[in-house]
């Protein structure tokens, strides 16, 4: 499936993440805001139809992680800092403050996410 991410300010997306179960992308960009958007809305607009913002970041946003069960969202900004989002709510759970000893030596946004199979327990890893 080809899906076109578009956005309303002259700016492309700078990373894409597709959910676990295929049902929405995340984009992130210089806007700021990370953009869910649904890749197959139902027919009779019982869900969302359109994209849905998950906003907080104060710089530009780099990468964006899907838990496995996709009910939250990890991201990572150039204001140094990674969130993860609850996706049922649209709200940050928790803001993680980077180091910023060595950002020429590191890329900000190199990080990852891994869960535990039941997904109890959740690690992030940050340069």
């Amino acid at each position: 499936m080809l899906v076109e991410i578009t956005s309303p300010l002259p700016d492309r997306p700078l990373w894409a993440a597709l959910s676990p179960d295929d049902s929405e992308a995340a984009a992130v960009g210089r806007q700021l805001v990370v953009t869910r958007h649904p890749l197959d809305p139902p027919a009779d607009g019982a869900g969302p139809t359109g994209p849905r913002p998950l906003a907080g970041h104060e710089s530009t946003v780099y990468r964006a992680i899907y838990t496995p069960n996709g009910q939250a969202l990890a991201t990572v900004s150039g204001d140094t800092t990674l969130r993860l989002w609850d996706l049922t709510t649209g709200q940050s759970l928790f803001r993680l403050q980077l180091p910023t000893a060595n950002r020429d030596a590191s890329p900000l946004w190199d990080f990852d996410l891994t869960c535990t199979t039941d997904q109890s327990a959740c690690w992030i890893a940050v340069p």
